[in-house]
């Protein structure tokens, strides 16, 4: 371990990896790195100072705090002439050889305590680094882990999780020369790993004496628990962390590796193994077909590419694009982000894959309290949040009535969870026995072995008293909600006859369709369905804004209902000649003798050859006409060509004009004035706007292409077909905020879908 540098009853011991203090009565201890150098450079300047008076020979030099607790900082120093010591820190005097500074930070931070000793011949200076961590009510975003700034743009998943689990107390940074650093791109130790993991999925036992036991119960740990002989080379904070992790296979088969190598890496295939192993991760059959996915993991066994797709699949741990890197170490952002994933999953335990047990000559009670499900007193399920939606069905319907029964009696109870990936919802399935097969099950029959006393139609509804009991109507009335539409009725016009407030629209008027865009086709249809509870007659109509469409209907606008009610209406739309009306609003209204009236309008957009649409953003767009225009008639905030392999930018916005001159003079860029046909240009607009041009328009003829990327554009939609003598690798085009790509190389294209 090198040499030891000898201080008082301590010794420091530094490799080039770790740190270590020697101490008679507790032998060999891991400690912070920082530290060591700092007491060994401590030791050297004493050496240095040997012969100069007065020395600080006491003080702490990094304390790790929390928001408003005081802290008493103590400096001690010596003087060989016993001279009388003046001390200043932070700003405020002291007297004597050993004094203490109180202080209460009230935020998170870094604050620097500086302490001078004098004795008006010779003076000496210390500095106390306290580190104040946040709370529950001192979160911080930024002025800790400077950096981490980087990437609240380039990977705003890593920024949001580093931060969130420092704030939870996860994480803490490293001290470095002007602040607490983060080191995200560092290698992650597996104890470090054991650390973030255990943290995150077992919070809840945090503070416990019986932490371990506790925790790797609820992660289903039911063996013996094993300690590494080498455990008490970690420091007490973690040593919890470090055994559960132990025990659930992190540092390897706890049979096999009695001692442990805490600074070892973990690489990204085995922390895929920890993961489906301890979260119970489970199979997914369509995993078979998706093994393709990463074409870096062929040399691992089948079972170890299963594993990496699993876990991309549930989303804890990705990679980039096809790759995976396996055998790379874990990161230290890798390993918050995953942390921040495991943190933000629904979870739900349950005692078995599912549950099926018959309690017939018991009366158990089935309670849902504040996240544990019970029968009786044996807990079946637990789920998080605990206030998850929660449903129970029976025979397949759901029933909201039975969100806690007293006493169920003949019950088959199935616990099962669907969508293991994103499911808030925990639901209970209860096939209730029926002894007498009358549809009604036993806890609800006053006699279960009778199949006849269901039997008849009680209220002369014309519901058998056996269906309205499936219904939920009350089988003695022939209104159970009281609202004076019969139970029948309600029935068969689709409302619900057991609540009052469900009643029908007196009139009702459904469309095929939300909206009509006419795109270079001159008409469409659509269709009509209306019915009415009391009409007998009803008027239906349809007009647009300036006449820009011709109606074409074939019924009369008065309709007798019994002739048409639930019937499809057939409208044939058809733009009028010369009309360039881009937007528009189709009204149809229908009413009936009884002043009930309904209106829908649909919005109707007519696009024509000539129109040049551009919504709010950015859009890739070319001229529809053979006709250069000016740039300045788009309201736009910026434009930007490319030719010749430059970019090329104009703007209206003067702000954004002074940019680009600027970036113009630096020969970065060009400016433009006019577009010319053929020419593809992006534009950001502020909000959308149509321009309709007058002109002809042009073909592909007018295109000019050139060794590498150009940005094109066309007067009229062809076929990629007439691209092909074009030598052309890939086109990419971009509409209504996607972009989509086409090559005429088989292979390329595979890649691209």
């Amino acid at each position: 371990v090198g040499s030891v540098y000898t201080y008082d009853a301590r010794g420091v011991a530094i490799s080039s990896n770790y740190a270590y203090v020697s101490d008679a009565r507790e032998g060999f201890k891991i400690i912070d790195w920082q530290k060591a150098i700092e007491c060994y450079q401590a030791k050297q300047k004493a050496n240095q100072q040997k012969n100069t008076s007065p020395q600080i020979i006491s003080y702490e030099s990094i304390i790790k705090s929390k928001p408003n607790q005081q802290l008493s900082l103590t400096f001690k120093a010596y003087d060989k002439d016993g001279d009388t010591l003046s001390w200043t820190i932070d700003n405020k005097t002291f007297s004597g050889n050993e004094v203490t500074y109180k202080f209460t930070p009230t935020k998170p931070g870094v604050y620097k305590i500086s302490a001078k000793v004098s004795d008006n011949k010779a003076s000496d200076e210390a500095t106390t680094t306290v580190i104040v961590y946040p709370d529950s009510t001192h979160k911080v975003t930024s002025n800790f882990f400077k950096d981490m700034q980087s990437y609240k743009t380039s990977w705003s998943e890593a920024y949001n999780s580093v931060y969130d689990l420092l704030n939870r107390g996860i994480i803490v940074g490293e001290l470095g020369s002007d602040g607490v650093y983060f080191y995200p791109q560092r290698e992650a130790s597996k104890l470090e790993f054991a650390k973030v993991f255990v943290k995150s999925v077992c919070s809840e036992f945090e503070g416990s004496s019986d932490f371990v036991n506790e925790c790797l119960n609820s992660l289903g740990y039911s063996g013996i628990v094993k300690k590494p002989l080498n455990i008490d080379k970690v420091n007490e904070d973690v040593k919890d962390y470090a055994i559960v992790a132990y025990n659930l296979g992190v540092f390897g088969e706890p049979l096999t590796t009695p001692y442990v190598n805490f600074g070892d890496k973990i690489s990204r295939i085995e922390v895929a193994r920890f993961l489906v192993k301890t979260l119970h991760l489970k199979y997914v059959s369509d995993i078979d077909e998706n093994l393709k996915a990463y074409d870096d993991i062929s040399d691992l066994s089948l079972d170890d590419q299963i594993l990496a797709e699993l876990t991309n699949y549930y989303g804890y741990l990705k990679g980039d694009g096809n790759k995976f890197y396996p055998h790379k170490a874990l990161t230290r952002v890798q390993l918050a982000v995953i942390a921040k994933r495991i943190l933000d999953a629904p979870k739900i335990n349950l005692s078995k894959d599912y549950i099926d047990i018959d309690i017939s000559t018991s009366y158990p009670k089935l309670s849902i309290n504040n996240g544990v499900v019970k029968i009786g007193d044996v807990q079946i399920a637990s789920f998080t949040p605990k206030d998850a939606n929660v449903k129970i069905y029976l025979d397949g319907e759901e029933r909201k009535d039975l969100e806690e029964i007293s006493e169920i009696s003949d019950i088959d109870l199935i616990v099962s969870k669907n969508g293991l990936k994103s499911a808030k919802t925990l639901t209970l399935y209860a096939n209730f026995i029926d002894s007498d097969e009358d549809k009604v099950p036993d806890i609800d029959d006053p006699q279960p072995q009778n199949p006849n006393i269901y039997t008849g139609d009680s209220d002369n509804d014309g519901i058998d008293d056996v269906d309205e009991y499936i219904l939920g109507t009350d089988p003695y009335s022939k209104d159970s909600d009281g609202d004076g539409i019969s139970d029948k009725d309600e029935i068969l016009n689709g409302t619900d006859p057991n609540d009052p407030q469900s009643v029908k629209e007196k009139l009702s008027l459904k469309i095929n369709k939300n909206n009509l865009v006419f795109d270079n086709i001159k008409e469409q249809n659509i269709s009509i369905k209306i019915n009415s509870l009391y009409a007998d007659e009803l008027n239906l109509s349809l007009s647009t804004k300036n006449n820009s469409l011709k109606i074409i209907k074939n019924w009369n606008d008065l309709l007798k209902l019994a002739d048409y009610v639930d019937s499809n209406l057939s409208v044939k739309l058809r733009v009028n000649k010369n009309i360039n009306v881009s937007n528009n609003i189709l009204t149809i209204k229908l009413n009936d003798e009884h002043n009930n009236i309904v209106i829908k309008e649909l919005n109707v957009t007519i696009i024509t050859d000539n129109d040049l649409h551009i919504q709010k953003g950015w859009n890739l767009k070319a001229l529809p006409i053979d006709k250069e225009i000016n740039a300045n008639i788009f309201k736009a905030k910026i434009l930007w060509k490319y030719t010749n392999g430059k970019w090329e930018a104009y703007s209206n916005d003067k702000n954004t004009q002074q940019t680009i001159k600027k970036l113009e003079k630096e020969g970065v860029l060009k400016t433009f004035n006019t577009i010319k046909p053929a020419e593809g240009f992006w534009i950001y607009a502020n909000e959308a706007d149509v321009k309709v041009f007058d002109g002809k328009g042009y073909g592909i003829e007018k295109i000019n292409l050139h060794n590498g990327w150009n940005l094109v554009g066309i007067g009229e939609d062809i076929s990629t077909n007439q691209l092909k003598d074009k030598n052309i690798q890939y086109i990419w085009k971009y509409t209504n905020g996607k972009w989509m790509a086409y090559s005429s190389n088989s292979s390329m294209m595979k890649k691209i879908e």
